[in-house]
């Protein structure tokens, strides 16, 4: 057998049939080139350039063979390259929409490392957290001081911008733990007394783009929303005079069937900036209204006087309408999402894979779409991560025992495969679901984690890592690990710690503290910001004589330790 090589090509080429080759061999004695299935270029593009290869060379008569060496080698050296750049360019989109679901998701945080975080920068604070803000050159957590509403930037905590707005100074809105909203790009802020209430309007990068007077707002309540809105809240129609209940007597003799006559209540969307009107709406007064939940009050002679008010709390994605015999929830566009026959029955929740869960108290959950349809009704209990990395069709409910079940979109069981399989330790809560793994709580407060394609156990934790279910409302998690924030007791200033959980093995590392009234978790553009607060709350005056709302408190940026 003889061989011809080109030392520069480095590829060699049999110009003599083996001797099986026999009367399967071409012409050229090169042995007959075997069928083979058709193979996708797209699908394996290595396998299908050699095979291009090796089909040319069989067509070539003996003597092109070398001559064409040096184009056959680029050839096949372009596949190749052009493989690992298809396979590159796949690799970097998989990856682009991994970040994209993640941000997306609540809780989605772009990296938590392995170990604990560590404080790149921390601000004191005299006011509450206002909201956040999704900038075009950076995000900003927008905070009160005294009279003004002021930007810090959450690349190093310095000060982006700040603006005197007036005394009593609430802006925008939060989502609920769990709730999937993106981070805000508009900021509606209120400010003023009562008789004389102010609204202003920033963009994303904190600039004003409006001012408006609204004038006496005792009458009624006034709350910014999603989307640039502001909603009002006002009770409509006649307001009984209800009779005091004396001191020392239970409110159920005074009223034996509930509150029977009260005023409906009618809705008004506008917009915060222009004052154009969006929608509206009017829930109307439903007799039987439990006196405890009308809002009384004690008078200095121990008597106690209902008041029949309504008032309203807004989320992202939800708008939540309550008071005196006045009950409903709609969408931010104005849609009826659930009446008070429903409100009766459950609470509403915000799902973190979109859409909203009517937790029944004595009756079936209702699972609903993102516009409030019915998705299905759920015997059992359902359960709502805090945090996740991405959509998924799936619910995971809970059953008397402290069974985890996971059902599919047509409310089908998934796992575990029957009533009788062997199961993991119960549970009593789910905290984050992302990686792949389900991280619950036991009802002994220990960590465990689940395999969210089957259920099966992964691990568990030890009990030297406890974790409070009444002190867990916090988490987020990257995709790999999730950090919790704890509160140890139920003091009003408890030992606090984060805790960190890699999602697929179960190893934890905690991060003590300071001990203060409450600790939040804001994600703003990926980036994790620990908003921590104490109890005081003291009304002072302004230079502009109107009351401001100080409380001490911190906010800090945690990223993972520099490489």
């Amino acid at each position: 057998m003889r061989f011809v090589s080109h030392r520069d090509v480095g590829v060699t080429f049999d110009l003599e049939p083996d001797d099986d080759a026999g009367a399967e061999g071409n012409r050229h004695g090169l042995g007959a080139v075997p069928d083979e299935p058709e193979v996708d270029a797209l699908a394996d593009p290595v396998r299908h350039g050699a095979r291009a290869v090796r089909a040319f060379v069989a067509r070539q008569p003996r003597r092109r063979l070398v001559a064409v060496g040096v184009g056959i080698a680029l050839v096949a050296g372009s596949v190749v390259g052009g493989t690992f750049a298809v396979r590159a360019a796949q690799a970097a989109a998989a990856e682009r929409d991994r970040v994209a679901a993640l941000l997306a998701s609540p809780g989605g945080v772009l990296d938590l490392g392995s170990g604990p975080l560590e404080e790149a920068w921390s601000v004191p604070l005299t006011g509450a957290v206002l909201g956040t803000l999704s900038g075009t050159l950076a995000g900003t957590v927008v905070v009160a001081d005294g009279a003004d509403a002021v930007g810090l930037r959450v690349d190093d905590g310095g000060e982006a911008w700040r603006h005197e707005l007036g005394g009593d100074l609430t802006c925008g809105l939060r989502p609920m733990p769990g709730e999937r909203a993106p981070t805000p790009t508009t900021l509606v802020c209120l400010a003023g007394p009562v008789e004389a209430r102010r609204v202003t309007v920033l963009d994303a990068d904190g600039v004003v783009v409006a001012r408006r007077d609204l004038g006496d707002t005792t009458d009624r309540s006034v709350v910014p929303t999603a989307d640039g809105g502001l909603l009002t809240v006002r009770p409509t129609g006649e307001v009984p005079e209800l009779p005091v209940t004396p001191a020392g007597i239970d409110l159920s003799e005074t009223f034996p069937q509930g509150i029977l006559a009260g005023p409906d209540a009618l809705l008004e969307m506008t917009d915060a900036a222009s004052g154009a009107l969006r929608w509206t709406a009017e829930v109307p007064f439903e007799p039987g209204a439990y006196p405890l939940g009308c809002g009384p009050t004690i008078d200095v002679d121990g008597s106690t006087r209902i008041t029949l008010s309504v008032g309203a709390y807004v989320t992202p994605t939800l708008i939540v309408i309550d008071g005196c015999g006045v009950d409903a929830a709609f969408l931010p566009d104005g849609t009826l999402l659930a009446g008070r026959e429903d409100l009766d029955q459950a609470y509403l929740q915000p799902d973190p894979d979109g859409g909203y869960v009517l937790h029944g108290y004595a009756a079936p959950s209702q699972v609903l779409d993102e516009r409030g349809g019915l998705r299905s009704v759920v015997n059992l209990g359902v359960v709502v991560p805090t945090a996740t990395d991405a959509v998924s069709a799936n619910l995971l409910v809970l059953d008397g025992n402290g069974t985890l079940l996971c059902l599919d979109a047509d409310g089908q069981r998934l796992w575990p495969a029957s009533p009788g399989a062997t199961s993991p330790p119960a549970v009593s809560s789910v905290l984050v679901r992302a990686g792949g793994v389900v991280l619950g709580l036991t009802r002994d407060w220990s960590l465990v984690g689940l395999d969210a394609n089957d259920g099966t156990l992964l691990w568990q934790g030890d009990r030297d890592t406890r974790v409070p279910e009444y002190g867990t409302d916090a988490a987020v998690t990257d995709g790999t690990v999730a950090v919790l924030a704890v509160a140890a007791d139920q003091s009003a200033t408890p030992e606090r710690h984060l805790v960190g959980v890699d999602l697929r093995t179960g190893r934890t590392w905690t991060l003590d503290r300071e001990h203060t009234a409450m600790a939040e978790l804001l994600v703003v553009d990926g980036a994790l910001v620990e908003y921590a607060t104490g109890t005081a709350t003291e009304v002072r005056d302004l230079p502009n004589g109107e009351a401001g709302w100080f409380r001490d408190g911190t906010l800090t940026r945690l990223t993972p330790p520099a490489p």
